[in-house]
């Protein structure tokens, strides 16, 4: 029966499958552990009884919860909790709230300014409406302040959008909130006053604002409301950019988190108002749109709408120009004509109607439509002879110009040549600074012989009079500039009151892309929809897409911001925006000369094309951009090695793995990606490779594949410091945990358990360790958890070793309360240093056995080892498998070890403690920490086939196990002469 005597100088090989037990062979297996519970190894080689679970809250309503990381530093950080229907804000490990202040709001008369027909209707709700360009309506009222100094909120709901919001401590000032734009949703808008508070609400577009509520919040934690219920909460998606979390959930809209002010909180749907929009246009069917500004009527000439088409974007090119645009301020211009080509098919036609107080001007560009523009001169008359020549005629309209005028002049030019008549003449007379005019003209043409051609030419600023006035009018217009693209449009240089209605007619090849948001449908054939970008005409168009995301053809699923651009994906399409615009989904962008084209900024949209695609169940931006479907994981690659996606530069999509994501969000770790396979049971890792130069795939339960077997995961967290650890919580409650450090060859599983369910895992980043989160549900009760440091449960007077603890430091007291969560519970207790016992609370609370100061108590928690199969002892050439063997002594070398804090053994049922007596000096069986290197103790067991090393704790009180030694008796029996060969 030889003796050895082996090192276990390493305790990070963590849980490996039973299976894998023969192969002693194999010294990561042979230095594995079969059951390894709350036990945590360090990438170094110890294992410590992990820390204990801090209870800092429930969830709201005890309802289960879904809470994601808020980051905008490693020092500004928050949680986002998530039960049905609710956002909950926390800071610090408190629910955000708001103070009680006395303070009423409105405070006083509510009071309005308006221009360009602008109103305000206050009935409860408030609708700001502006029926002009340039217009506007606002709104404001005082808060009657009781609490200077203290903090204040408005609660205010948008039912449509945007408002602008200005806080400040006077009418017109935004001293205590800067100026914001609200979009539609529900907004948490802190302020802190002084003496006094004025709230103002304005809108300045064409459009209808609508306030649903607003009022100051009442004291107690702010909820706000989701559109996420129960079902909805596990297939959240979520990245975050500064103060913004954008969100997407199968089957819902897209929204967004945002924080305007640090003390502020919005939810929000997400919108884009340029795209995306689905590719082609149904058969044979046009749609018009009635109006161009404001909410407007689309008819469509054979059914297409449905229900699900509410909230939708619709694109259409209508062609053509003749809207009729109002102008309400001064300075307002309408949206521009683009004019090309030559001769007559340069010709527009131009009409301002209303009642107001004010001028008008035709205006021309040849920069651009947005830029560039000055007034369109009066025509200048000119006569030139040539053969067989063709005129063109303009003539400009009876109207009111505006302008000093000294004289009166006529000129004419007759015009001779086979078909022609007439000439041209135009009057003045002058009155108080104001001329009325006509002009008129006619050009006839002729093909043989010598005519004499009168043409009105459109000169440059100071070339004749301007072409303005300050009354209704209108008339044609042809410029001279042949194949030169202009943008002309009707602007106010001065409006004092009313509206000015203008109107631009021109028949020539160009048009406008019209958007609209549609806010109701009405029928098949008819739907109302918000004006997003105007139309240039209500002609047919045959040329409309319907926008890529609604209820009718489904809403993205997954997102990520990649490559400065804010992802979307859902069926098996990715979408991506605007370079560096996340709120633009537009295909075509401004070209510089005027017009628009796809360009290397521009919005993206892809299919996969291939494979059993449904849902895309993550997004995750590593090197490459990797999507996670129910067959494969998919990368997007740009044309070239480290080159950004664009539309034009070419980007492909392959598989680079085929196992089939699972439905639980993908995770980051540096250029890694972490994702759960189809079955919930195999955590996969997706790692660079330079020989494929494409990701690839590595099992990372290889050495367990029976870990999760009908215990899928369901939740997945990344822990880096102080080494990074993998959290995943399966569906049964616990939560296996893998240390993975590859640059250190540790791929470590280990089992936490607690008394309750784990629900959730959460990760904020900390200066000395990673803040790490449970949700547990303990017998009904959830309870919002934090994991202390390893360097808090290593003894000393606090020890944090109690699960759903609570801490106490201050004055000695003789019991603790604020323990209502774990009412009827047995709890263990550590105070000043050492292990108190236990008491069961009552009341939410419990007596001490002794005073104490510093004290922690929660629920007592075991950790249990294993080893694998210790085949030791076999002459060289022979195994000792299927020997009988026995553990003879075991030696032990502990680190900040509790006087009793492990217990040791061959058999779980069978284990001794550490011994009370070290030099025949008795020990104090309730101290507190001690390292511990002593001789080998003699270890409890029998002769058995499969003898196993226990090592097990016992929360409170710490222990780390550094090193040990197993003396081993073997018993190789009848096989001593045989000579086996190992396994």
């Amino acid at each position: 029966m030889p003796r050895t005597i082996s090192a276990l100088a390493s305790f990070n090989r963590g849980e490996v499958s039973r299976l894998a037990l023969g192969r002693v062979d194999v010294d990561k297996l042979r230095l594995a552990a079969q059951t390894m519970v709350n036990w945590v190894p360090h990438t170094l080689g110890p294992m410590q009884v992990r820390p204990g679970l801090a209870y800092v809250g429930g969830t709201f309503g005890n309802a289960q919860a879904y809470t994601l990381p808020f980051v905008y530093s490693t020092l500004d950080t928050a949680l986002l909790e998530l039960t049905p229907g609710t956002l909950r804000v926390i800071v610090g490990d408190e629910p955000l709230s708001r103070p009680q202040t006395g303070s009423t709001f409105p405070g006083g008369a509510w009071t309005t300014q308006t221009q360009g027909n602008g109103s305000v209707t206050n009935t409860g709700q408030i609708a700001l409406d502006v029926p002009s360009i340039g217009g506007y309506a606002i709104t404001g009222a005082p808060v009657a302040v009781a609490s200077p100094g203290v903090l204040h909120a408005l609660r205010i709901m948008i039912l449509r959008g945007p408002v602008t919001l200005r806080i400040g401590s006077g009418p017109g000032l935004d001293d205590l909130v800067g100026e914001m734009a609200l979009d539609v949703g529900t907004h948490s808008i802190a302020f802190t006053p002084g003496g006094g508070a004025y709230v103002e609400f304005q809108n300045r577009q064409f459009a209808t604002a609508l306030i649903g509520s607003v009022a100051l919040e009442d004291d107690g934690d702010v909820v706000l409301p989701t559109p996420w219920d129960d079902t909805d909460l596990s297939s959240i998606r979520w990245d975050q950019s500064a103060n913004v979390v954008f969100l997407a959930c199968s089957g819902l809209p897209p929204m967004r988190i945002q924080r305007p002010t640090p003390q502020s909180w919005s939810i929000v749907p997400y919108r884009a108002d340029d795209g995306p929009f689905q590719p082609g246009t149904p058969a044979a069917c046009t749609l018009s749109v009635l109006n161009a500004q404001g909410y407007v009527t689309v008819t469509a000439s054979r059914p297409v709408f449905q229900s699900g088409h509410q909230n939708s974007l619709l694109q259409a090119f209508t062609p053509n120009a003749n809207a009729t645009f109002a102008l309400g301020a001064p300075g307002a211009a309408m949206p521009a004509v683009r004019v090309s080509g030559v001769g007559v098919a340069r010709s527009i036609a131009f009409n301002v109607t209303g009642t107001f107080v004010g001028t008008w001007q035709l205006e021309r560009s040849i920069t651009g439509p947005d830029e560039g523009f000055a007034p369109v001169p009066q025509p200048i008359t000119s006569v030139t002879s040539t053969t067989t020549s063709t005129g063109t005629s303009k003539a400009i309209g009876t109207g009111s110009t505006s302008g000093t005028s000294t004289g009166s002049s006529t000129g004419s030019a007759p015009v001779s040549g086979s078909g022609g008549t007439t000439g041209s003449g135009s009057t003045s007379e002058t009155s108080n600074g104001t001329s009325e005019s006509t002009s008129t003209s006619e050009t006839n043409t002729t093909s043989d012989g010598t005519s004499t051609t009168t043409t009105q030419k459109g000169g440059f600023t100071g070339d004749g009079t301007v072409l303005n006035a300050n009354g209704n009018g209108g008339g044609t217009y042809q410029d001279d500039l042949d194949n030169v693209v202009a943008w002309y449009r009707i602007a106010a240089p001065t409006l004092t009151s009313g509206v000015i209605n203008a109107q631009i007619i021109h028949g020539g090849s160009g048009g406008r892309t019209a958007v609209l948001r549609i806010i109701a449908v009405d029928s098949p054939q008819s739907v109302r929809a918000q004006v997003l970008q105007p139309p240039s005409s209500d002609n047919p168009s045959d040329s409309w897409q319907f926008g890529d995301w609604s209820d009718a053809v489904g809403w993205p699923t997954a997102v990520a911001l990649f490559d400065g651009r804010l992802g979307f994906s859902g069926r098996d399409r990715l979408w991506m925006s605007v370079s560096d615009a996340f709120d633009s989904f537009a295909a075509a962008i401004p070209d510089g000369s005027g017009g628009t084209t796809v360009g290397d900024s521009s919005a993206i949209s892809r299919s996969i094309g291939y494979g059993p695609v449904a849902t895309i169940n993550w997004m995750l931006p590593l090197t490459r951009l990797l999507l996670g479907t129910a067959g494969s994981e998919v990368s997007v690659r740009s044309s070239a090695l480290d080159a950004p996606l664009t539309p034009t530069g070419g980007m492909a999509m392959r598989d680079c793995s085929t196992y089939g994501s699972g439905l639980v969000p993908a995770v980051k770790c540096d250029t890694r990606g972490l994702f759960v396979q189809r079955a919930g049971q195999r955590l996969i890792q997706l790692g660079y490779d330079v020989n494929s130069q494409d990701y690839g795939p590595t099992d990372l339960n290889r050495l367990h594949p029976d870990l999760n077997l009908g215990n899928p995961i369901v939740r997945l967290a990344v822990q880096r410091q102080p080494n990074t650890r993998i959290h995943c919580v399966r569906a049964d409650g616990t939560v296996a945990v893998l240390v993975f450090e590859p640059n250190d060859d540790v791929a470590a599983w280990y089992r936490i358990e607690t008394d309750g369910l784990v629900e959730d895992v959460y990760v904020l980043p900390g200066a000395v360790e990673d803040v790490v989160y449970y949700t547990v549900n303990r017998n009904g009760t959830r309870c919002r958890e934090r994991f202390a440091r390893l360097d808090q449960a290593r003894g000393g007077n606090l020890n944090r070793m109690a699960d759903g603890h609570v801490i106490y430091q201050g004055a000695p007291v003789a019991a603790v309360s604020g323990l209502g969560h774990l009412n009827g519970k047995t709890v263990c207790i550590w105070a000043d240093g050492k292990d108190r016992g236990t008491a069961i609370v009552a009341g939410g609370q419990v007596a001490l056995p002794v005073a104490a100061a510093s004290i922690c108590v929660g629920l007592p928690y075991q950790a249990r080892w294993q080893s694998a199969k210790l085949a030791y002892g076999a002459p060289a050439g022979m195994t000792a498998l299927n020997a009988k063997k026995q553990i003879v002594s075991l030696g032990l070398v502990l680190a900040d070890c509790h006087a009793q804090g492990l217990q040791f053994g061959q058999d779980f049922s069978a284990l001794d403690p550490l011994p009370l007596y070290e030099e025949a000096a008795q020990i104090d069986p309730t101290s507190g920490s001690q390292d511990f290197d002593e001789p080998a103790l003699e270890v409890p067991g029998e002769w058995t086939t499969d003898a196993r090393l226990w090592l097990v704790g016992q929360a409170p009180r710490p222990c780390t196990v550094l090193a040990a030694s197993l003396t081993m008796a073997t018993n190789l029996g009848p096989t001593d002469q045989v000579g086996q060969a190992g396994a």
